[in-house]
């Protein structure tokens, strides 16, 4: 071989390496993963030197990476200054410079160029100059600028114009200017992206948001909601000028939106491993340098950095330019082990920019490993110390999806074997694992338990919810594995409440399979020796009891019936009753093909709930009960004396609860505490009556006792103790219901705490916190501490009046019945959230309509291209059954007034105008001059009169109304001098 090719080849591996101080590959497997992405490099070195190493921004200076990063994408230019790359970031930007910029940001350079090239130029005009008209051209023609300021622009002299008239190139740009062109160009390329919002916000967070140019409010309201424009110290500075540093940093706030536009992506990775190459040609000698990076999605991405030597000795590079500790740099700056985020062009393929974030940050982490549900995403999670669940991507040699493998320390195996629920440690790098290892034999016990969140039959494993809060994943053979399901009657009954309610319910066999485990059963796991298979199973049920009235009903013969239950809360829950579950009536088993609509019954269910608001519910057994268990009173005093042989409690200076509060006083009341289910509870925690009538008989100390309707007298079904006086809250809706420890009413600002030893009546029965339900009627009773004692649910006043709800089609029996989700009701001018599902009854004389007009019956269906599924209506009901579906907004704001005019173009006119604010729920005058408003009414508009719907026709000079809207009236009238809304919902009131 040609001894001076070696010399110059060797020449070239050092130009590559001069600035590498290590050859260690940092990420073992990135050697042997597939590469899936190879970006090319594709800038000459020394135009990274000359065209981005500006001399007045120094590697501190607080703009460094976005000037740089949009250097490179030739977004931002510099100034050739004595031989020396300038910046100028302190200079003030014009309004021709902020053009350009936004111009660049959707790639219409070359074409303001070319449109340079056909404009008239001056006598000696300089070429940046003749550039800059080249950009004012192309902004007129895409509408950032008007033809008169093009005009302005283009005049040679422009020292002769007014910048009070005229638009002057030169001028420093505001920064609402900016805020507008901003929007407007980002439409050019991208449209849709980002525009003008007419409802403002974010303004009203500035101290000086008044100063804001009319025509310019949306845009700046665009920009700051984006977080591309936020203002300094609550100041937005409309008028101020901008920086040529401030405006770099503004087109890099754009973020997403920039790169979508320029059609780049952005990753983030680790350079796992750099290696050299050298190839000696007959003319051409090159040296190649790969660089191997892991990126965030665990893949492996690669790029080259090439040096070329001719016959002539010329060197030449392609490079990337890459921002680092010691400023701007190449590619042969990286080293292994560093983080670093990079830009690429999806067309080209090209690397366009790194920055290096510093040295790889790597951690171990330790964790209870989850099953591998999502694994062919490439995803692991786990379970920390506490108890919450983790997801990491996983690098992709950690995981084989063909042969169905994962790596475990230096083997694979499985993914069926994995360790599931055993302790494993992670090691990561920037949140992607690069290794797992399995801890020695984690202690466990032979027998685990606690409650079935999940049974997975199809891959044979279950999770169990343990005592302490914890999730278990273990895996079961489902031809091997012993299950036993004890009967519930079996069980230790501390408070005797099923087996009293159900005493006859004797149907569950012990000796079982596996498909007989459902979620909610309370189960004991018998573990194999190494801890890692089920071998069996000893199950117990988790029942619960609800109770309410059957309203419709479904037989499908000896296969059962399927009922629909109203709670008492106004709900309708549906429920399938197999044939062989028993209902009983007074002790006799009269099967499920005798229930009927009307009756009240009391359900016996298997329940688990999975999340707030999944519960998955199974019927064992149904009694219908025309008296037990309705509640008759619920009285308070002091603990007076016990007579257990008589089973008799006394209340000193007792009262029992009226709507309007306690009334009643008695000196003493005695009160029958026979039977087994009788609940003892202080401060949210079960006690014995022994330990009440020890410790709790204090001067302070309260008693709240509820008594049961039993026959024809009444006894003690729970007591509360409660230390201190109690305060009764006015009846309200439940705004919010976690089921569990809080509610909201729309009354209070705070949440009301409940407990188990809360009392909750709903429907006439003893029910249980998780009964209470948005937007339940409520009158609450607080103890100390904002805790409730009480919770009693009434029939909501006017609860025959009809009813305004909005809410997310689900289902449609066409001609009968459509159900909703993520369902809302209107109380006063508050839309109230309530993840019940409801169900609304069809009938021939129904309205539907959208901003078109009537939809016919027929066309409301949940099927082909006229599906109604997912839509949201405006639901008008009378009880259960749907008057009126209207397909309109979603109207927050209001206005209400008195009507002084009705014409014949839809628009009614109000006097006395009073605007609601949503944020204080204060209503405020519209003005205080001239104070009246319009409201336009429109083909899905709804008007309600006396309880009914009515049409615009039956309005009348003098009726007030009140108004659902969807612009707030106010700031509308401040910005545009607008006083007039159109009206979705409407109502007369007296």
């Amino acid at each position: 071989m040609n001894r001076k090719r070696w010399i110059i080849l060797l020449g070239l591996i050092y130009v590559i390496q001069s600035s590498w101080t290590s050859m260690a590959v940092t990420d073992r497997d990135i050697l042997s993963d597939p590469v899936a992405n190879v970006y090319t490099a594709n800038i000459l070195g020394q135009t990274i030197s000359d065209t981005l190493s500006f001399t007045d921004v120094p590697n501190n200076h607080w703009a460094k990476d976005p000037i740089t990063r949009l250097g490179a994408l030739s977004i931002v230019k510099g100034y050739n200054e004595n031989n020396a790359m300038r910046y100028r970031p302190n200079g003030n930007v014009s309004k021709q410079e902020a053009l350009a910029f936004l111009l660049r940001v959707v790639g219409l350079e070359a074409t303001a160029n070319q449109a340079a090239e056909n404009l008239e130029v001056g006598e000696g005009e300089g070429l940046l100059s003749i550039w800059s008209k080249g950009y004012l051209q192309v902004a007129a023609n895409n509408g950032l600028i008007t033809q008169l300021d093009l005009g302005d622009g283009l005049i040679l002299d422009q020292e002769a114009l007014d910048p009070e008239f005229n638009f002057i190139r030169a001028q420093n740009v505001t920064r609402e200017q900016v805020a507008m062109w901003l929007v407007q160009a980002i439409n050019i390329g991208n449209p849709g992206r980002i525009e003008p919002i007419y409802v403002n916000n974010k303004i009203f967070t500035l101290s000086d948001w008044q100063s804001i140019d009319l025509a310019f409010v949306p845009y700046v309201e665009a920009v700051m909601q984006a977080g591309i424009m936020v203002g300094d110290a609550n100041r937005f500075r409309p008028k101020g000028s901008l920086t040529r540093a401030e405006m770099a940093q503004i087109i890099a706030n754009i973020d997403d939106i920039l790169y979508e536009t320029l059609d780049k992506t952005v990753k983030a990775g680790i350079v796992g491993s750099i290696s050299d190459a050298g190839v000696i040609g007959s003319i051409n000698n090159e040296s190649k340098r790969t660089i191997l990076i892991r990126n965030d999605e665990g893949l492996v991405d690669q790029v080259d950095l090439i040096v070329t030597s001719n016959e002539q000795n010329k060197i030449s590079r392609l490079d990337v330019p890459v921002l680092g500790p010691s400023g701007v740099r190449g590619l042969s700056s990286l080293r292994e082990g560093q983080s670093i985020v990079y830009i690429v062009d999806n067309t080209t393929l090209e690397m366009e920019y790194v920055v290096v974030k510093g040295d790889t940050t790597t951690t171990q982490v330790k964790g209870i490993l989850q099953p591998l549900t999502d694994i062919d995403n490439g995803n692991l999670t786990i379970k920390n110390t506490t108890g919450v669940p983790i997801t990491y991507k996983l690098s992709v040699g950690l995981y084989n999806l063909e042969e169905r493998q994962i790596k475990i320390g230096e083997y694979y195996r499985a993914i069926e074997n994995a360790p599931v629920s055993e302790t494993i440690t992670l090691t990561v790098q920037n949140n992607l694992v690069t290794k797992i290892d399995q801890e020695g034999a984690t202690p466990l016990s032979a027998e685990v338990s606690g409650i079935v969140k999940e049974i997975n039959t199809q891959f044979n494993f279950i999770t169990i919810e343990k005592w302490d809060g914890g999730e278990l994943t273990k895996y079961f053979n489902r031809n091997q594995v012993r299950v036993e399901k004890q009967n519930y009657y079996d069980i230790e009954d501390e408070i005797g409440y099923i087996d009293e309610i159900f005493p006859d319910y004797r149907f569950d066999e012990r000796d079982t399979g596996i498909e007989a485990i459902e979620v909610g059963d309370i189960v004991h796991l018998l573990m194999s020796s190494n801890g890692q298979y089920i071998e069996a199973i000893s199950a117990k049920t988790n029942y619960n009891v609800k109770f309410g009235e059957i309203v419709s009903l479904v037989s499908y013969g000896a296969g059962g019936v399927s009922i629909r239950v109203n709670y008492g809360d106004g709900s309708i829950g549906s429920l399938n009753v197999d044939g062989f579950v028993p209902v009983l009536q007074s002790t006799r088993n009269i099967g499920a093909g005798n229930l009927k609509v009307g009756q009240m019954i009391k359900i016996l269910m298997n329940q688990g709930v999975l999340a707030p608001g999944t519960v998955v519910e199974t019927v064992k057994q149904i009694d219908v009960d025309p008296y037990g268990n309705i509640y008759a009173r619920i009285y308070k005093g002091d603990l007076g004396y016990m007579n257990m042989a008589t089973g008799t409690l006394s209340l000193l200076n007792s009262y029992h609860l009226t709507k309007t509060g306690w009334s009643g006083y008695n000196p003493m009341t005695d009160l029958e505490m026979s039977g087994a289910g009788v609940e003892i509870f202080h401060n949210g925690s079960q006690i014995s009556l022994s330990y009440a009538d020890r410790f709790l008989r204090t001067d302070t100390m309260k008693a709240y006792v509820v008594t049961e309707k039993h026959y024809d007298r009444e006894r003690i079904k729970k007591i509360v103790f409660e230390d201190g006086r109690d305060d009764v809250l006015a009846s309200t809706n439940v705004s919010y219901s976690n089921g569990y420890d809080a509610i909201r009413l729309i009354s209070s600002v705070g949440d009301i705490g409940i407990n188990p030893g809360t009392i909750v009546l709903k429907n006439n029965h003893i029910v249980s916190t998780g009964s209470i339900l948005s937007p339940d009627y409520a009158q609450v009773v607080l103890a100390g501490q904002g805790r409730a004692v009480i919770v009693n649910v009434l029939p909501e006043p006017n609860n025959d009046a009809i009813s305004v709800f909005r809410g997310r089609i689900s289902n449609i029996e066409t001609n009968r019945e459509v159900k909703v989700e993520s369902q809302a009701i209107l109380k006063d001018m508050t839309w109230i959230y309530s993840p019940i599902q409801r169900e609304f009854t069809l009938s021939y004389d129904t309205v539907i309509m959208d901003e078109s007009g009537n939809i016919p019956l027929s066309d409301f269906i949940d099927y082909s291209e006229l599906s109604k599924v997912d839509e949201v209506y405006t639901i008008i009901a009378e009880g259960t059954k749907a008057t009126h579906l209207i397909k309109n907004p979603y109207a927050t704001e209001g206005v209400v007034g008195e009507i002084y005019s009705i014409n014949n173009d839809n628009i009614i006119g109000i006097k006395d105008a009073l605007v609601y604010d949503s944020t204080t729920k204060l209503w405020t005058e519209l003005s205080i001059r001239n104070n009246y408003a319009s409201l336009e009414i429109v083909t899905e508009s709804v008007i309600i009169k006396n309880n009914k719907v009515v049409g615009m026709e039956d309005l009348e000079l003098g009726d007030r109304v009140r108004a659902m809207v969807t612009v707030d009236l106010s700031e509308q009238l401040k910005l545009t001098d607008n006083r007039q809304a159109t009206g979705y919902i409407l109502f007369v009131e007296d």
